[in-house]
């Protein structure tokens, strides 16, 4: 992207979805302009049939507000509630869109709750946010958790995996995949964080396919992907070092990564 900053995405579909026939339900969005660049990435609970066209619409509108947000405002100055209600209110009119089909055109379809919209079409969403280029020497990344439960590391050649932030309920199993405000229940307090990226460090935030197998850094995957992810990849060697097989992988698997190159 820049001589400071290299940026990668991916998704895949996991084996399990392959199997049974299921939509990938994880997606993602990325959007740019002269000084930042946001990636959202969305995470559709598998329990609604149609929450893969919640992902999909929460990471575009996601993006879409924020990079109109950063038009104006530093990251630490923008509304992120504000982004967030707008996410949910796009989750909360393809719901009712949804219910509206089922009734007809000619009927009203009732009121219907984020709760019963939920169990249909619900989503996480997470952004991470990087400046196109050093800033007075500084390459400061944002992470804004409007929903769920994405995990965020930092990768350091010399220091291995840092876990900086993981969505699960400490509490709960690594392989306990509830989530407990996925829009459009949640998303009215995002949870905002920023890091200062040194040069040779990489900032990954993903969702639980990778995350769950990547633990601290210590599980198989975390030491292939510390080896595979330390530098800049393109579009095909990043889709085949995404394309291991564990035993324990076969949920959906989408990243974003920054990598800090100089």
């Amino acid at each position: 992207m820049s001589d400071s900053v290299s940026i990668g995405v991916i998704s895949i579909k996991g084996a399990s979805h392959h199997l049974s026939g299921i939509p990938r339900q994880d997606a993602y969005a990325i959007g740019s302009d002269d000084s930042w660049v946001v990636i959202g990435i969305a995470d559709g609970v598998s329990e609604g049939k149609l929450s893969h066209v919640a992902a999909t619409e929460a990471a575009r509108v996601a993006v879409t507000e924020s990079i109109r947000a950063l038009t104006a405002s530093d990251p630490a100055d923008v509304s992120w509630p504000e982004v967030g209600r707008k996410a949910r209110e796009a989750i909360r009119a393809l719901g009712k869109r949804r219910a509206q089909q089922q009734v007809g055109p000619t009927d009203t379809a009732p009121e219907i709750s984020d709760r019963t919209i939920a169990r249909i079409m619900s989503t996480t969403c997470d952004l991470l946010i990087a400046p196109t280029a050093r800033k007075d020497g500084s390459l400061r990344v944002w992470r804004v958790r409007i929903s769920g439960d994405g995990s965020l590391y930092v990768l350091d050649p010399t220091q291995g995996w840092g876990l900086l932030g993981n969505g699960k309920d400490a509490a709960s199993s690594t392989v306990d995949n509830s989530v407990g405000d996925p829009l459009p229940i949640g998303g009215e307090h995002p949870d905002i964080e920023s890091w200062e990226l040194r040069p040779g460090q990489a900032i990954i935030l993903c969702t639980d396919g990778f995350g769950d197998v990547i633990g601290e850094g210590a599980l198989p995957v975390g030491r292939y992907l510390f080896d595979a992810w330390q530098q800049p990849l393109d579009t095909t060697q990043l889709l085949f070092t995404s394309s291991f097989v564990n035993t324990n992988a076969d949920d959906d698997r989408t990243a974003a990564i920054v990598w800090a190159t100089a």
